[in-house]
């Protein structure tokens, strides 16, 4: 779980608490008031804008400092118990400088009056996209988000029920006489203050074409978050990817309510929503507290940006993709630079990520322009446990168009880096050395396999082809990448590897030489029963794999070319987990009987 609470929680925390409300005495309490409070902190971020249907002389002051976020008022009531009227805002989340076609992604929360769990769950997700985190600017760049961060305020200002007076009084109820605000969102036209106003702007505001629907909610007695949407898209790419982050949540069947507002969003009188679900969060959960309730957001966010980037880039591996996934987990606690890292070698030695550079590719000036890249390495393990340790040297990118390999090493490096009682493990035994774009020259062009410094310099293996990958036995010949790489990986591991990956495509299996296929991680990857064989090749002199168990090399025991095709993202980044799962069952194992030690302690 997230373990710390974003700025804006933060403040939001304090302006209500400055209001008199006593988090002691409620913790989880979300009112009208930190609604507002919460809208005008991202208000001020350089991403938020009012929707089109927003405007100021819709509000209850038409000179407010929110004002501009309006889109209508709600009705209150005036007799029995008061409740002021108060206005309905919307927004808008996303990057203005990118330019084209973007996904539209509708949030909303608050329709039931005491569900704050799911709004502290809502502000989580919107404070990740508007976040420093790469993946939300990643996100912002291909979304527009609309924002819609109370629904139901007269309700919320109650604090009991889950509906509010108004729908009593005009009898607007749901198809079993009950005051619920999620059940009368196709009840449009019939007077009711809030589904009158919001449906008006959101389809404003989306076109009716919206591609994620989210509704945040959460159930009295739910003790495990999960979300709710229709059994059709029980295993949409949205689903796979939730279900792949490993966070609890998961999906639930439930064709629902013709009047909630998940199920009125697909509908074409609604927003003709391709996607749509109900986060429920878990106000029984053991540990539930604030702090929880904003990390179910964020995953909501993540799952959002995996499933995305499948959609949009397909499977694209660029190198801003490298370092932008390079920048996300240098802020893990298990990862730092390897010894070889020198920020005076980065392109600009006060960047995020100088302390990572092991060195510089030389680019290309004209006829293609590339332009030099850095060289990225760092190392995965727990620092807090002494002792001999294995070594396993991970790398991808030799080949300028094979992104299925890069999503798969991707897949390898974040399950090492998770919470799974299996990566905790593996990082308590082992140093993960990391090289996560070997060639980035030639991934910028994203065809062929080498880069034009190998053409313009003859650096060439046997017949003149230009791979990357049938060089690594040139060093000190002048090659930018392959002379620093190979500099770096040997002073890094000093020379001693015992696991050796270099992840590409295309096949679902992997390369090792004839004698390994015997060897236990073999055996371990055989036994895993996930469809990802061993395939014996002695391969070429200059191949990764094979100058790694070279003296010359990196004296590595055991080398591996994992080679995988791929129907989705989600898929690579799965292939890539179960081969660290098979470094665990390797390494974890029995020894067996009349068999020598697994992989020998340097």
């Amino acid at each position: 779980m997230v373990k710390r609470l974003s700025i804006l929680t933060l403040l939001v925390m304090f302006l209500v608490l400055s209001a008199g409300i006593s988090a002691a005495q409620d913790p989880l309490v979300y009112t009208v008031a930190m609604t507002e409070a919460h809208t005008k902190l991202v208000s001020q971020s350089p991403y938020v804008s009012p929707t089109p249907s927003c405007n100021a002389s819709l509000a209850l002051d038409a000179k407010g400092p929110l004002a501009k976020f309006v889109v209508g008022v709600s009705a209150g009531h005036k007799s029995g118990s008061y409740i002021p009227r108060h206005n309905l805002y919307a927004y808008k989340i996303t990057d203005p400088s990118a330019k084209g076609p973007k996904k539209t992604v509708l949030i909303q929360t608050g329709n039931h009056n005491t569900e704050t769990t799911g709004s502290w769950s809502f502000q989580g997700m919107v404070d990740f996209l508007l976040s420093s985190d790469p993946r939300a600017g990643w996100l912002r760049r291909h979304g527009e988000y609309y924002v819609y961060p109370l629904v139901n305020p007269d309700g919320r200002f109650t604090a009991r029920g889950r509906g509010n007076p108004e729908m009593l009084e005009k009898g607007i109820l749901s198809g079993s006489g009950k005051s619920d605000h999620n059940r009368v969102w196709n009840r449009q036209g019939q007077g009711l203050s809030t589904i009158d106003a919001l449906t008006a702007a959101m389809q404003k505001d989306t076109g009716k074409k919206v591609d994620y629907y989210f509704d945040f909610h959460d159930g009295s007695e739910i003790k495990i978050p999960f979300y709710n949407t229709v059994p059709d898209l029980m295993d949409s790419p949205f689903s796979q990817a939730m279900i792949a982050l490993d966070v609890e949540i998961t999906p639930h069947a439930s064709n629902g309510d013709p009047g909630m507002g998940r199920i009125w969003g697909m509908t074409k009188e609604g927003l003709n929503s391709k996607f749509a679900c109900t986060p429920e969060s878990a106000p029984k959960h053991p540990g539930v507290d604030v702090n929880m309730c904003v990390s179910w957001g964020r995953y909501y966010g993540i799952a959002l940006y995996n499933t995305l980037i499948n959609e949009l880039d397909a499977f694209v591996y660029s190198p801003a993709i490298t370092e932008e996934h390079t920048q996300i987990v240098a802020r893990n606690p298990y990862v730092t630079p390897t010894p070889s890292c020198k920020a005076a070698l980065a392109l600009n030695p006060k960047g995020p990520l100088a302390k990572f550079v092991v060195g510089v590719s030389a680019g290309h000036k004209s006829d293609p322009y590339i332009p030099r890249h850095n060289l990225y390495a760092y190392k995965i393990t727990d620092p807090s446990v002494r002792g001999a340790k294995k070594t396993v040297l991970i790398q991808t990118g030799n080949h300028n168009d094979e992104p299925t390999g890069s999503w798969a090493f991707q897949g390898m490096v974040d399950f090492l880096l998770s919470s799974d009682p299996k990566a905790v493990w593996l990082r308590r035994h082992i140093e993960f050395y990391i090289y996560p774009l070997v060639n980035p020259d030639g991934r910028y062009t994203r065809k062929g396999r080498g880069n034009p410094e190998m053409l313009e310099k003859g650096i060439l293996p046997e017949g003149g082809s230009c791979d990357h990958n049938r060089v690594w036995d040139r060093q000190g010949e002048g090659l930018s990448t392959i002379d620093a790489l190979v500099i770096a990986m040997q002073k890094d591991t000093g020379k001693k590897v015992d696991l050796f990956f270099d992840y590409h495509c295309c096949g679902g299996y992997f390369y090792t030489v004839p004698a390994l296929m015997d060897c236990p991680y073999c055996r371990a990857m055989i036994e895993l029963d996930v469809g990802i064989p061993p395939k014996a090749s002695d391969g070429h002199h200059g191949m990764g794999r094979i100058w790694s168990m070279t003296e010359d090399g990196l004296n590595a025991k055991y080398a591996f070319t994992p080679e995988l095709n791929g129907d989705t993202v989600i898929h690579c980044l799965n292939v890539g987990r179960n081969y660290a799962i098979g470094i665990y069952k390797t390494l974890n194992a029995p020894v067996r009987k009349k068999e020598p030690a697994l992989i020998t302690t340097h």
